[in-house]
């Protein structure tokens, strides 16, 4: 999964999530068994017409999963969909959605009978739009209305978002 394209540019940002920055850079969930050391590249500059010639990819492996979460690192901070995929060991649930809003985009990630389904990125400027994609998934994959989104937003996207679902506060 990677980042939307807006206008053939791959946006990124940083969030500050729980104290420390986040990275929001391309991203791209790989399964393990098609990971090759030499072309780690290839997976998150499949959409990008020039490709950086001072890219630093680091990754992440969740071996429950099955998947490397291969990203641009900048700096040492830790990237938004890792983070999501780790806390998401903490909830006790099979089916979860988990996502994180700041700024102008929204991570999720979704797991549906304990197994990762969806993880990515969404352009989110409004609240109502944070709302559609986190609707949209949680239609997709037949999550009941009782299924709580846990997430860490501000309290106008909060509000909406109860208004809707349940809602949880991001471990």
């Amino acid at each position: 999964m990677t980042l939307p394209v807006n206008n053939g540019n791959i946006q990124e940002s940083t969030c500050n999530a729980g104290g420390f920055p986040l990275l929001w850079s391309a991203f791209s969930l790989v399964p393990e068994a098609l990971i090759e050391d030499e072309n780690p590249d290839l997976w998150l500059n499949f959409l990008r017409e020039r490709v950086p010639h001072d890219q630093v990819i680091s990754s992440v492996t969740f071996e429950d999963e099955g998947v490397v979460c291969l990203f641009e690192a900048k700096g040492a901070e830790e990237h938004v969909i890792p983070y999501l995929l780790t806390r998401a060991g903490a909830i006790d649930a099979p089916d979860k959605l988990l996502a994180i809003r700041e700024g102008e985009r929204l991570a999720i990630a979704c797991y549906k009978a304990g197994k990762l389904q969806l993880s990515n990125i969404y352009e989110a400027t409004t609240k109502e739009q944070a709302l559609y994609w986190i609707l949209k998934a949680h239609e997709e994959l037949g999550f009941s209305k009782q299924t709580p989104v846990h997430i860490r937003c501000g309290e106008g996207t909060r509000k909406l978002l109860s208004s809707h679902l349940e809602i949880q506060e991001l471990p």
